[in-house]
């Protein structure tokens, strides 16, 4: 058991460093030379040795013999630095291969500095991790239940609690603090706009799923007399087989979808583009994205999700979903505006920046605000007002 135990040592270290070098290489070539070549293999590379760190984490869980001053450091160093670069992502995400590249540097030095440390030397050869230096104790029970109790109580709740930080400071950067965290809930803030001829519009920011609650206050807060703007991609064409709907994870959330409580009474109007006008690549990644989602990951869809993505999707993505979407929105809205003095426009949150952007341009002010709770925590069911 010692000598298997010390050859899966061995082989995390190797799979550690060639992951990191992997990882390096890549980012190198797409900081320096803006060449993607090899952003394609990191998945291939980095899917076993994450799972391989895992297996060793769970080992040092049952046995003292790992020495933990090296194993603790190369297992935890991938998601270590991947919670510490996710405030960067979150407000310099313009500079994301830079911020990936220092992720790949921290990495190297972590898996170098664990191997100097562990041989005492440069040199390298297999074994890299000897038996002899493995402890002696085997299985102890007071070792497992101290090491499950500082993950369970200080690491487990201390991440968590760092992600939904993180969540909520994402969500209010990327809305342009239309969506906030609150201690009661995730909250959505409407706002008025005001222009001198009279004329208002209304931005609500929607989500998928929330609170019926939620829904239906906002269907009762419309005006009956407003023109609003509905948002839905369609699909003339039938490009798409597969469909995303919300109904099973709005109910394994118990929460409700969108569409069976959101029943605003006034002029709808449809206000979305096309399918067909998006990009190529847009179309076969949503494609895609849409028959992972209705069959899952199974061996028939893996195959997909390792595919390379075309280096310019992210931006292709953001053109056809928001800004395309968007520009068309304020078109309509214009074109609205010329017979209707009051417009609502209950889109998703993540358009509502762009969509603020364009209503101030068009002469508009903001008049008021109001908060609705969209998804509450604490488990009371009345939508808040503010």
């Amino acid at each position: 058991m010692r000598t298997a135990i010390a050859a899966i040592l061995s082989l995390t270290l190797v799979m550690s460093l060639v992951n990191a070098t992997v990882a390096l290489a890549s980012d190198s070539l797409v900081v320096f030379l803006g060449n993607h070549s090899l952003v394609g293999a990191l998945p291939w590379v980095a899917l076993p040795t994450l799972l391989m760190t895992f297996a060793v984490y769970g080992l040092m869980l049952l046995t003292p013999m790992i020495p933990k001053r090296w194993f603790i450091p190369l297992t935890l160093c991938g998601p270590v630095t991947a919670l510490a670069a996710l405030p960067l992502m979150i407000y310099f995400h313009t500079q994301a291969p830079w911020i990936a590249f220092g992720i790949s540097v921290v990495q190297m030095v972590v898996c170098l500095v664990v191997l100097r440390k562990m041989r005492g030397s440069w040199s390298i050869r297999w074994p890299l991790f000897n038996v002899d230096q493995l402890g002696d104790r085997g299985f102890r029970w007071g070792h497992t239940a101290g090491f499950a109790t500082v993950n369970l109580l200080v690491l487990l709740p201390a991440t968590v609690a760092y992600l939904v930080v993180c969540g909520g400071l994402a969500l209010n950067h990327y809305t342009g603090g239309f969506v906030s965290l609150r201690p009661e809930g995730m909250t959505m803030q409407a706002r008025k706009y005001i222009r001198d001829d009279g004329k208002t519009v209304e931005l609500v920011p929607m989500s998928h799923i929330g609170d019926s609650d939620f829904y239906q206050s906002l269907t009762a807060s419309f005006s009956p007399t407003a023109v609003i703007l509905m948002e839905g991609v369609s699909d003339k064409d039938k490009l798409f087989a597969n469909k995303v709907g919300y109904k099973k994870t709005a109910q394994d959330l118990g929460l409700s979808e969108q569409q069976e409580f959101f029943k605003p009474k006034g002029e709808l109007v449809a206000a979305d583009v096309d399918i067909s006008q998006f990009s190529k690549a847009s179309l076969e990644y949503l494609k895609k994205t849409m028959t992972i989602h209705a069959k899952g990951v199974t061996p028939e869809t893996l195959p997909l999700l390792m595919q390379p993505a075309p280096e310019d999707l992210p931006k292709r993505l953001i053109d056809d979903l928001l800004t395309l979407r968007n520009r068309h929105l304020l078109e309509v809205m214009e074109e609205r505006l010329k017979t209707s003095d009051h417009i609502i426009i209950p889109w998703g949150a993540a358009h509502m920046p762009g969509i603020s952007e364009g209503v101030l341009k068009a002469g508009f002010r903001v008049q008021d605000t109001e908060d609705f709770v969209a998804i509450r925590f604490s488990g009371r069911k009345t939508a808040g007002g503010g």
